[in-house]
């Protein structure tokens, strides 16, 4: 618009900004900051056993029980427990699953079965409606034949179509 210049490829026609890239490989851009943080503590601690000439305050000590010794048959008695409390749910879960999807079968055969029922059920009663309407207003020549043979059973007289 500013020069009057045509652009057919406007990447390829005009001049580019070169920008320059960080290096990737490289240790400092590989490299983790650490942050170190002291573990000195502000006061100074330690065990003084009381003697003669050396009082020590009692008041505001605490007696601590020693927690029950956790041995590695316990720890792996645990971890049993743990896992057959796993295996239970996922077989229970599982086993879920699977009576879904059975009932469901079931339930799919079900429906089938009484749509099929249906189906046959209207076949039956479309082919009914049409013997009675080809007995009431016979048109063709089988449904005459059809009733002549019907009278003949029933009043046990030889007919015959001419």
């Amino acid at each position: 618009m500013k020069n009057g210049k045509v652009y057919h490829n406007g990447f390829a026609q005009t001049d580019q900004i070169r920008r320059e890239h960080k290096t990737k490989h490289h240790r400092d851009t590989q490299t983790y900051e650490y942050s170190t943080k002291s573990s000195k503590v502000m006061r100074e601690f330690g065990t003084q056993v009381e003697r003669k000439g050396i009082w020590i305050d009692k008041r505001e000590d605490v007696e601590i029980q020693a927690k029950m010794y956790f041995s590695s048959e316990m720890w792996e008695a645990r971890r049993e427990a743990a896992s057959l409390f796993i295996q239970r749910l996922v077989r229970g879960w599982f086993a879920r699953k699977r009576t879904a999807a059975l009932k469901k079968e079931r339930e799919d055969k079900r429906k089938a079965e009484l749509a099929m029922e249906e189906e046959f059920r209207k076949k039956e009663e479309i082919r009914h409606k049409k013997e009675i309407e080809r007995r009431m207003h016979p048109r063709t020549k089988e449904d005459f034949a059809t009733l002549y043979e019907e009278l003949e059973v029933i009043w046990n007289l030889p007919i015959s179509i001419a």
